[in-house]
């Protein structure tokens, strides 16, 4: 499949909306043209790296598919970024043009739109900065092949038509927020952007990607689910169990998801309506992807993992010599379906028994009133480090009720000795750095739960 062939097939459909704008297919490959001919001026080379610093991609929707029909790589930039982070991210690889405001071409000549490529070549296209959890990120490589074989799986998967509208309001500069572009785009469907989901939802949506937080807000309403709504993606970290009953009563279609930066995005979904399931084990694995453990990590491969990183100006393959890439992250397999269990950089020793965070996370999110958790591990005289967890309440609770909760279920060296409130203004963003709240932990900058 190649790009004009989706261009002519929708021209005249709605590729992008947003709530003063809107974008037709046949306006964004014009865009795209003229971000071609801005591009073709600027001396670059195929390979070479083109920056944007934006939150969302609505902001020049044309600078991808111009820099993809041109051979060169586009890498989207939190425009939040630290000074300090952006010096390591170039000391890892060359930003030939750094694209601003003033260049966007809207008032260059319409040009002449002939130009096209392959969606699935298997040609170096974006540089993704990884969430970065537990450091620095990392700047991952993905080819044609790798985006558009997940967007099309996933899109595949939800049945996403021509004309359907998936609402988009996570960031571009992950995977999960761009990925919904590509859906859209090799689908003849709608992107529809909003800032937040805090006014209202758009009409007619027919699919969804929010993280947990967001979701949450939705929900504040207590509205239903929208009549057209199919499918509610949630991704990003553990969902509360609160939250779940909540979307289920009123009929909210919501899935839950696992997914990488270096898989192009969504490995696995589980389906949590009809019936109404409250478990996040067992995540269908998506077609194209495939997954192995080693002990109990997780091992992917297939058509949607990605190039490698790059590192110090030349591209590091993380793949084991079958192929493999370990993810880092902790699970278990059964008949085709996935459950995963935690990070293996996350877990920590006690008193010489090893606790895995997010376990004792998933025990917090199901008790009535927890809302987020985070386990951390504290310095302790007598067993080198106790478990401790931030929590955002939805109602007060005392730290004798959670530690009875937890000894419900879990034996007692799990059971976190202390409980902290989670920090007021604190974004829950996509995922929450373990590290940036343990620094608060350690500086007394948390408020114990009594």
């Amino acid at each position: 499949m190649d790009y004009r062939t989706i261009i002519e097939r929708n021209r005249d459909f709605l590729f992008w909306e947003s709530e003063q704008r809107q974008l037709t297919f046949g306006a964004l490959d014009e865009q795209a043209g003229r971000w071609r001919l801005f591009l073709s001026k600027q001396g670059l080379q195929e390979g070479d790296v083109v920056a944007l610093r934006t939150r969302f991609l609505s902001e020049a929707p044309g600078l991808p598919f111009a820099c993809w029909s041109l051979g060169l790589i586009f890498m989207p930039l939190d425009p939040r970024l630290k000074a300090a982070t952006l010096d390591h991210i170039k000391k890892d690889i060359e930003i030939k043009l750094f694209v601003k405001p003033e260049h966007f071409p809207a008032a260059h000549p319409v040009p002449d739109v002939s130009f096209s490529f392959d969606l699935y070549a298997e040609k170096a296209a974006l540089v993704i900065l990884t969430s970065g959890s537990t450091g620095y990120a990392k700047c991952a490589l993905l080819s044609l092949k790798n985006l558009f074989s997940s967007a099309e799986t996933l899109a595949a998967f939800f049945e996403l038509r021509r004309g359907e509208r998936w609402l988009h309001v996570l960031p571009d500069f992950h995977i999960g927020g761009l990925a919904i572009w590509l859906r859209c785009f090799i689908r003849g469907a709608t992107v529809v952007s909003r800032e937040s989901v805090e006014d209202g939802l758009p009409g007619n949506l027919t699919h969804m990607s929010l993280v947990a937080a967001q979701m949450r807000r939705v929900l504040l309403r207590e509205i239903h689910s929208p009549e057209k709504l199919r499918a509610v993606l949630l991704g990003g970290s553990a969902i509360p169990a609160s939250l779940l009953k909540q979307a289920l009563r009123l009929g909210w279609p919501v899935y839950s998801s696992y997914g990488l930066t270096e898989m192009a995005s969504t490995v696995a979904v589980k389906r949590h309506f009809d019936p109404p399931d409250l478990n996040p084990a067992d995540a269908a694995i998506l077609p194209g992807r495939q997954v192995s453990l080693s002990g109990n990590e997780i091992l992917l491969r297939g058509d949607t993992l990605f190039l490698g990183y790059y590192k110090n100006g030349v591209i590091e393959s993380a793949l084991d010599e079958k192929g493999w890439f370990a993810s880092g992250d902790l699970g278990r397999l059964k008949n085709s379906c996935l459950t995963v269990t935690g990070r293996r950089d996350n877990m920590f020793v006690s008193g010489g028994e090893n606790i895995q965070p997010e376990e004792i996370e998933r025990h917090l999110l199901r008790m009535d009133g927890v809302e987020n958790a985070l386990v951390l591990p504290r310095p302790d005289p007598r067993f080198g480090q106790r478990a401790v967890a931030v929590v955002s309440l939805s109602k007060e609770l005392a730290a004798e009720d959670i530690k009875a909760f937890l000894a419900e279920s879990l034996p007692s060296f799990k059971i976190a000795e202390d409980f902290f409130y989670w920090p007021s203004g604190e974004s829950s963003g996509i995922k929450w750095r373990r590290k940036d709240m343990l620094s608060q932990l350690l500086r007394g900058a948390l408020r114990l739960v009594k």
